[in-house]
């Protein structure tokens, strides 16, 4: 039976909202209105939570709720700066946060450029789990027989490289936004956490699929996206690559999106370099809990 792409979607979604009902255990019966009163803090972060092109302020600065609750926990911003005419809203939404934590290097000193308040770089969400921890969440598709591949996931446009490398390496590709495969595209988040990390190679213009490669030390490329008229959204990667001193994983224009020998890696002391960042995140959190 062929099954239209809006079945597909529908698939693709139900299996994300699966998992975080599993795992996240989200409320989805409550309005803000109703929680205001009901915890004693409150906490927004993580992936590009402050874009002023994406998200509603009200929100992602928590201001539905008294300023003494708010926490921002590794919020990424995105950007390296901020439209003039938001920069005044941006400043004073930073200033009635009770705790701030940023993602990037890059979000810490935009912030204190804009509003003079420094701000602690912790890590985020997704790396505060080790490899082991993810593996036991993971799942391996009913459909993979065991052919190596290179997983691509991209958000933008594929770069030509990667048919050719297909072609070098003899490998097939396995590409998670592919929309003329039904079991590929509706993969779940269990199933993408396997196959990352059973991949040969990962080629990706995503963060997050750049944050799994390195957690399972896989070969992997992380690319510039190719997008055209799109914004440039490359600080959040250069930053997680600066913190693990793998900035020769970088595909660009300059470099064709190709870098030499991409099957080949020599990962540098990656669990020792989180573990002591995952300290620090985690010592954050409890000073903006009141736990020490």
């Amino acid at each position: 039976m062929k099954v239209g792409y809006y079945s597909w979607e529908i698939v693709r979604r139900a299996n994300i909202k699966r998992f975080c009902d599993t795992h996240i255990h989200i409320r989805y019966d409550l309005s803000l209105d109703q929680v205001c009163n009901k915890y004693d803090f409150f906490v927004v972060g993580s992936d590009q939570v402050w874009n002023p092109y994406f998200e509603n302020f009200d929100i992602s600065f928590l201001k539905f709720v008294s300023t003494k609750k708010r926490i921002a926990y590794a919020a990424s911003i995105g950007l390296l700066s901020i439209p003039n005419h938001l920069k005044y809203d941006f400043c004073k939404n930073i200033g009635e946060m009770a705790h701030i934590s940023v993602r990037e290097q890059s979000g810490a000193k935009l912030i204190e450029q804009l509003t003079g308040k420094k701000c602690v770089v912790t890590l985020d969400p997704t790396l505060l789990l080790s490899a082991e921890e993810w593996n036991k969440i993971s799942c391996k598709p009913l459909w993979y027989d065991g052919t190596k591949y290179i997983l691509t996931y991209f958000l933008g446009k594929t770069p030509d490289i990667v048919k050719h490398l297909t072609e070098i390496y003899k490998l097939k590709v396995i590409n998670l936004l592919d929309k003329n495969n039904f079991d590929v595209y509706v993969t779940s988040p269990e199933e993408f956490i396997y196959l990352i990390s059973h991949a040969e190679l990962v080629y990706t213009d995503s963060f997050h699929g750049t944050v799994f490669s390195i957690l399972f030390q896989r070969p992997f490329v992380c690319c510039n996206r190719i997008e055209k008229g799109g914004l440039n959204m490359t600080s959040r990667i250069d930053a997680l690559l600066d913190l693990v001193n793998m900035q020769e994983r970088r595909g660009t224009a300059e470099n064709q999106y190709s870098i030499l020998n991409p099957l080949e890696i020599v990962y540098p002391d990656v669990e020792n370099i989180l573990k002591q960042e995952r300290e620090q995140s985690e010592a954050f959190i409890k000073r903006a809990l009141n736990l020490f």
